[in-house]
């Protein structure tokens, strides 16, 4: 195995987590040794995974309320006018610039635009965005309208580019149609989505379906 056939982001994933040992472990930590790619990506699995099941709906935990408050008083807010003002404005991002793209593992397979999942099925996202742009994001998971899960705890700021991998990723469950939304507006709040399901998604969210297989 070379460079020039990379190892994927799933089996680094199943790697990390200690789900590949073995035969076929010893040959990925071969690989890894002779590829600087390949063992840059596993690094940053390493220090980013964020891999977990989707809650059952009644046992997801109560999302705690934001940490910042607005504190901006009227001096506060004219400094802020002055220096927005003093910026030139960064070129805008159309709706059609972002587009979502699911990756599907089922059984050591991995399927590009899934249209089905079966129960523990691992999925990642990836993120194509215009490269010059960096921008806050979050991911949220539908099941039955409702809000299953927030699979993404850590997010900072997206690096945009071809197909960007989001770190980790997340398993479906159930025997319902999951929706899965990659949103990037920077001014909705998880509780209010909580509250209003999938009606209170922005405009702006990307989002892809897939139903239990048949």
């Amino acid at each position: 195995m070379s460079c020039a056939e990379p190892i994927s982001w799933l089996r680094l994933e199943r790697k990390a987590l200690g789900e590949i040992s073995g035969a076929e472990g010893a040959s990925i930590d071969q690989h890894l040794a002779g590829c600087a790619t390949c063992r840059e990506a596993a690094a940053s699995l390493q220090r980013s995974l964020r891999l977990a099941p989707l809650p059952v709906m009644e046992e997801r935990a109560r999302l705690r309320p934001p940490a910042w408050r607005w504190l901006v008083g009227a001096t506060a807010a004219a400094a802020a006018v002055t220096v927005f003002l003093a910026r030139p404005s960064p070129p805008s991002i159309k709706g059609s610039d972002i587009t979502l793209t699911l990756v599907r593992e089922h059984d050591g397979d991995t399927d590009l635009d899934p249209a089905f999942f079966s129960p523990g099925d691992r999925f990642k996202l990836l993120v194509t965005c215009p490269p010059q742009f960096r921008f806050p994001w979050d991911v949220v998971v539908f099941q039955d309208g409702q809000v299953r899960s927030f699979p993404y705890s850590k997010r900072g700021r997206l690096s945009c580019g071809n197909q960007v991998p989001l770190f980790g990723g997340m398993r479906l469950t159930g025997t319902t149609p999951v929706t899965i939304c990659f949103l990037w507006a920077p001014n909705y709040d998880r509780d209010t989505l909580s509250r209003k399901g999938e009606a209170g998604l922005p405009p702006r969210a990307r989002c892809e379906k897939v139903s239990p297989a048949p």
